[in-house]
């Protein structure tokens, strides 16, 4: 999945005030979720920023309302919000369920612009789908379609304003190959972006440090993970 983090021209600095270490995966964001990640710590929230909610009948017939109250409950509570922009309507994909492709990829374009530029000011985390590399999420799984995809909705985001834009890729995904992560780390290095990330989905160890339950040969990695980059023995070591 791309991962498209964006800071637009001139800011009003809110964003900066969340906590990214902690959040929170749901379909829906109500006034009482909201307040329980406040309680929690949880600053960001992923949300699926639904094309086939957002604009679902026709072309142009857009629907902010369910979208609009998410954005108003992160204002509330200062959550960030992670959308995730997928899901074709059925009048862009020939009438096909959400999880089809769109057949004009300038409709994706058109709406992921639109989105982006309507809540510039307070989203700045923008997924390109949701697992693409599963069936039931984006139909047939094709690496080509999904470059289509990520490519048109990063000119899209970058039209919207945002002049500093950051791609994430993760990688070591089942049943990805060498040649797929190679093509699509180019296809993402294309994009040029202005920093690029990358995330290992799998932790992969040696036959002999697997053990469960506990795992030691994963904490064996990690320590001398944290050895490598220098950090000594202290908490700095993220597992994304």
């Amino acid at each position: 999945m791309l991962l498209l983090i964006g800071l637009p021209a001139c800011t009003g600095g809110t964003a900066f005030a969340q906590n990214y270490h902690f959040g929170m995966n749901t379909r829906v964001l109500t006034a009482q979720m909201a307040d329980k990640m406040t309680e929690l710590g949880a600053g960001v929230v992923r949300l699926a920023y639904g094309w086939d909610v957002i604009e679902p009948t026709c072309k142009g017939c857009y629907n902010w309302q369910t979208t609009d109250a998410w954005r108003d409950e992160a204002r509330r509570t200062h959550r960030a919000i992670f959308a995730s922009l997928a899901y074709t309507p059925a009048w862009a994909n020939g009438g096909h369920p959400y999880q089809y492709p769109p057949l004009n990829y300038q409709d994706w374009y058109d709406f992921v612009y639109a989105t982006v530029s309507r809540y510039r000011n307070d989203i700045y985390l923008w997924g390109v789908w949701n697992e693409p590399n599963l069936n039931g999420y984006l139909k047939g799984s094709d690496p080509r379609v999904y470059r289509s995809l990520a490519v048109m909705a990063h000119a899209a985001v970058r039209a919207a304003g945002f002049e500093n834009v950051s791609v994430d890729l993760i990688y070591a995904i089942p049943g990805q190959s060498l040649a797929d992560w190679r093509a699509g780390l180019r296809a993402a290095a294309a994009l040029e972006p202005d920093h690029l990330s990358l995330y290992a989905l799998q932790l992969v160890l040696a036959p002999d440090e697997w053990a469960a339950p506990p795992r030691p040969g994963a904490l064996r990695w990690r320590q001398r993970m944290v050895v490598r980059q220098g950090y000594g023995f202290g908490p700095r070591l993220y597992a994304v």
